[in-house]
């Protein structure tokens, strides 16, 4: 008896813990078919469906709020368009790609803001458009190859330095857009300037699309620098732009007519 008994624990244990029933909900033309927690909302994989049953992708939620991968496909399978959720929200890269299977575009979203960097691909998956927004969705640099050439128009480089009260100290914060030209091997570095303006020492700047930081105040005679480093393949080498950075000061951020 015990070891039956045993057993029927056991068996109301996997029950109750696999409460979760599958559900079908019509939501703007489709419909969605997942997992749903207590509070009647979609919880893990859900699939969606046109409403004649045709498979149509799926979005990954976490209590109800989308969280993770979502992808769309094709009538033949393949995949259509695919993006990341976070908090909601579209973050990070969505891609769109053709009915064979080839990425036509690549374009940047934060909390479901696109800005940053917008890529457009042919068919020989070469980037023949690329173009950068600003938060505000404006355009501030554009590359076009078109005709075997190579079409810059806007600025790279788009830094500021503004004052904040944090914790009732000012601040300096460095603002700073990551333009990344695919025809360009270009890289950033935060740089410190002794008095006579020589480079002593400086860091290098990563992300997607833009980079924020607080400036600490350094002793009397240095100063902070944005380095910009471009490959220059005639000299085979990198050159150097600088810009000294004060509180105030911008560069760039002028949009394209």
């Amino acid at each position: 008896m015990r070891f039956n008994f045993t057993i029927w624990i056991l068996g109301v244990c996997l029950i109750s813990c696999d409460t979760e029933a599958i559900i079908r909900r019509q939501l703007a033309g489709e419909i969605l078919e997942g997992k749903m927690v207590t509070d009647s909302s979609f919880h893990g994989k859900v699939n969606a469906y046109s409403l004649n049953g045709k498979y149509l992708g799926y979005t990954n939620y976490w209590n109800g709020y989308m969280e993770g991968a979502s992808v769309r496909i094709h009538a033949n399978g393949l995949i259509s368009d695919s993006i990341t959720y976070k908090d909601n929200c579209k973050n990070g890269y969505a891609y769109k790609f053709d009915t064979l299977g080839r990425l036509e575009y690549k374009m940047y979203y934060f909390y479901d803001k696109a800005m940053g960097p917008l890529y457009q691909y042919d068919k020989n998956n070469r980037v023949v458009n690329y173009a950068f927004l600003s938060f505000d969705g404006g355009l501030i640099f554009q590359y076009v190859f078109h005709n075997g050439e190579h079409l810059f128009q806007g600025d790279i480089l788009n830094v500021r330095v503004n004052k904040v009260i944090d914790e009732g100290d000012i601040k300096d914060v460095l603002f700073l857009y990551l333009v990344y030209p695919p025809s360009l091997r270009t890289r950033y570095e935060l740089g410190i300037l002794d008095s006579s303006n020589t480079i002593t020492s400086s860091s290098k700047i990563e992300g997607e699309c833009f980079y924020m930081t607080v400036l600490d105040s350094l002793p009397i005679g240095y100063s902070y620098a944005l380095l910009h480093f471009t490959f220059n393949e005639v000299k085979n080498k990198e050159d150097l732009e600088i810009a000294k950075l004060e509180s105030g000061i911008v560069y760039g951020f002028n949009e394209i007519r």
